[in-house]
This record gives C-alpha cells, structure tokens and sequence, in this order.
C-alpha cells in the first residue's frame, strides 16, 4: 500500500483489515467503487479491440511497404498483454490474489512493467519515423522501411525488458501482510528507481512525443501553405501507407494526454503520506493526515482510470482517421455469413422468357 508506514503491532490497520483492498474499502469506498466500475470497461474493449487492430495491421496488404503498421501491430498486443495481466490486479479488490506467492510475485511484476515501458517508447518510435518521413522526406526511403521498423521494435522491446528487470529485485511475499509488496531491504533504492523510471518513460517520452508532433504539424503546415497540398507525401499513391499521418498524430496526442496526468499525479504521491498506522477507526477518519491521502489516492485513481483508456481506445482513432484501416476493418466484418447473405441478396438475375411470336425477353430479379 503506496503511503503506508511499515510499523507493525497488535493495534495496526494490517491486523484488523489483513490487506490494502480491505482498508480502502472501509475508509475510502469510493475509490474501490471507481477501480470495480470503470476498470472492467476498459478491459473488456481492450481484450476485444486489441487483437482485431493487431490482425488488422499485420494484414499482408496493409503490412507491406508500410513500416507504421509495424509499430502499430506490436502496440496492440503489447495494450492486449498488459490488459491480460491488469486482470489479476484487479482482482485483488474483489479479495481474489493470484500472485501473492514468493516466486510468483517476483515474475508478475517484472511482466506487469514490461508492456507499460514498452507502449509509450513504441509511439515515440512511429512518431520518429513519421517526423523524418515529412521533415526530411529524402531520408524516407533510408530510415522508413519495414526491416528498420522490425529491427527498433525489437530494440524497444529489450529496452523495456531491461528497465523492468528490477522489478524481480524489489518485489517480495510479505507474511505480515499475505501480500505481494517492495521490499524493505531495497527501498530507498526501489523508489528512486522508479522516480526515475516513471519520469523518464510516462513524463520525458510523451513531450518529447509532444515535441516531435509539432514539428511535424508546423511542417504540413508549411506545405500546405507554398503547395496547396495536404502532406508532402500521399501514402496512398507512394507506399501503400495504411496509417495516415493525421492517425499517427492522434494517437501520439492521445498517448500524451494519457500519460502526462498519471505521471503528474504520481509525483505529487511523494508528497502526500499517510497517518500513523497504530490507530483505531475512528482515530483514523477523524486524523487529518489520513483524510488527506484518502482523498488524494481517490483523486489519482480517478485520473488513472480516465488515462488507463489508452490500452483500449486506438482502435477508434484508427477506424475514425484511417481509411485503409477502416476498409480493411469492413472486409474483416463482411468474411462472416451476415455480410455474405446480405450480398447474396443484393444479386440480381437475369431470367429469359420465350415469346410466342419466336423472340425473347430478358428479366432481371
């Protein structure tokens, strides 16, 4: 429990409650309401939206000569691995634990950091790539392939790996508490780690998104301006390009309207702690200090929940902003019977008919 003193006794919150679920629920019920309600959500669009982009993407049509789709494809199973794993997380507020075990614990977390990591450095990836496709045009064809694409997703995916390989070292089973949590004997370094992890991945990673954005816009812009035309580019005539610029642009804006909060309200975390540890109930709801951090971590959760969004909703600014994609989505729906039944019924035959007089009629239904 983020906050929380590690002092222990016979008159501790831990002893009459046993776990941080159980103590939220009672004193601050309203950010347990918002993690049950709005969380599942999420989960469910995701689990169901993240595949069928990732299938999308990696369509040969769509894949080929297209280094964005790339990226894109690997964002959405990378959102759909992490949705996998916040399942398990969200279990433990309806008193379910499932990895709350020595080995298990250590595991989890470093698999449950990697695809956080991964997903804001896989949009600065494409985010790049579309910079110097539109700001520097004749460095396109050198450094926008499909091969470079693969090779700096797999770059990133090590990347990610090696920032969330502390995990395992900081993470530990606590009898006292039957929870999985930071251990004691690495936790100064634990959260300096992690100040630094946070800030660099969730805060530096998306302005510099921000950054690259502008520049991009500022240049279409200028384009347009001395040409009349939209991009400097069309990806539809040059290189079959299912995701647009203007698609790509959105979901970086997305990423950072997502991130930048989380991050803000995170850091503020340092400086919100909770009371003492050893006081009765009502010592509890009446001390100041404890009122405080109910209060702040029920404001963090709520921004969380509106930013956790991003791991489920690229799917609709892709459908909105890309033509390619939203076709390619049609042609997915209509391999089904409904579509197929639809077409058969709008088919039309062409029946003759014999005249007495020896000529012919032709019909159609």
């Amino acid at each position: 429990m983020e906050g929380l003193s590690n002092q222990t006794d016979n008159t501790t919150l831990w002893d009459r409650y046993g776990t941080t679920s159980a103590i939220f629920h009672e004193f601050a019920p309203t950010y347990v309401t918002l993690d049950r309600a709005v969380t599942p959500v999420w989960i469910v669009l995701g689990l169901v939206l993240n595949p069928v982009s990732a299938y999308i993407w990696l369509e040969r049509r769509i894949r080929r000569n297209n280094s964005s789709a790339i990226y894109l494809a690997t964002l959405s199973i990378c959102d759909f691995v992490f949705l996998v794993l916040q399942i398990f997380v969200e279990l433990r507020f309806w008193g379910i634990y499932t990895y709350d075990e020595k080995i298990w614990c250590k595991v989890f977390y470093l698999a449950y950091y990697w695809p956080q990591y991964l997903s804001p450095l896989l949009v600065l990836g494409f985010t790049v790539e579309r910079y110097i496709a539109v700001c520097h045009p004749f460095a396109k064809e050198r450094f926008c392939t499909v091969s470079r694409a693969i090779n700096t997703v797999i770059s990133i995916q090590v990347i990610s790996f090696a920032l969330a390989c502390v995990q395992p070292f900081a993470w530990e089973y606590a009898e006292v508490t039957s929870e999985c949590g930071t251990s004691e004997k690495v936790d100064d370094f634990y959260q300096g780690w992690t100040f630094f992890t946070e800030v660099l991945v969730f805060g530096v990673v998306p302005l510099a998104v921000l950054v690259f954005n502008i520049r991009v816009l500022l240049e279409i812009k200028r384009i347009t301006n001395e040409s009349g035309s939209m991009l400097p580019y069309q990806p539809n005539q040059s290189s079959n390009t299912a995701a647009s610029t203007i698609t790509l642009v959105s979901v970086s804006f997305y990423l950072i309207l997502s991130l930048l909060p989380v991050t803000i309200v995170y850091i503020m975390g340092f400086l919100i702690h909770s009371g003492e540890i050893n006081l009765t109930d009502e010592q509890v709801r009446a001390d100041p200090a404890w009122t405080r951090y109910f209060n702040f971590m029920i404001a963090r959760k709520f921004v969380e929940e509106l930013c956790l969004s991003h791991y489920c909703f690229y799917f609709f600014i892709y459908i909105a902003t890309g033509m390619q994609f939203r076709n390619a989505f049609v042609r997915l729906i209509c391999q089904h019977k409904v579509c197929q039944s639809r077409r058969n019924a709008n088919v039309k035959y062409n029946v003759v008919h014999a005249n007495g007089d020896g000529t012919t009629c032709v019909t159609a239904i």
